[in-house]
């Protein structure tokens, strides 16, 4: 990943933040609104989410191992905040750049996904509403 931060912006800009919904995968992009997400939220009584990773914190490349165990230690922080996710993953657009497991969390602000992305040492997490587009959130 790259170390300068126009670059890593460039990066996670043109990334696909793939979501596992219950009719099959949704790919989000930072800029982009998604309706087939706003109806899913709709359904599920929420208007707001954070794509949230706890892999590679600071872009360091992390073993498969330990990227597990730091995407379990995020799903209870998750679930001890009384929030619903998805599992998902963040997808480097030219490959260069190992898949991400991620959390697509529902009924998230933004202050609740930056703190949980400070908290496994991640510099941006994406968040959106219904009806906006996905946002970049630099933490």
């Amino acid at each position: 990943m790259p170390d300068d931060r126009a670059a890593l912006e460039a990066a996670y800009r043109a990334a696909v933040y793939v979501v596992d919904a219950p009719d099959g995968p949704l790919s989000l992009h930072v800029g982009q609104t998604h309706p087939e997400l706003d109806r899913l939220l709709t359904h599920g009584g929420v208007t707001s989410w954070a794509f949230v990773t706890a892999s590679n914190p600071g872009s360091v490349r992390l073993d498969d191992a330990d990227n597990a165990a730091r995407r379990r230690a995020l799903e209870e922080a998750v679930r001890r905040r009384g929030k619903r996710f998805l599992s998902g993953r963040g997808v480097a657009a030219d490959g260069s750049w190992p898949a991400e497991e991620s959390l697509f969390v529902l009924g998230v602000d933004d202050a609740e996904a930056a703190e949980l992305g400070r908290r496994f040492g991640q510099a941006a997490v994406v968040c959106g509403a219904v009806g906006a587009a996905a946002r970049l959130v630099w933490l």
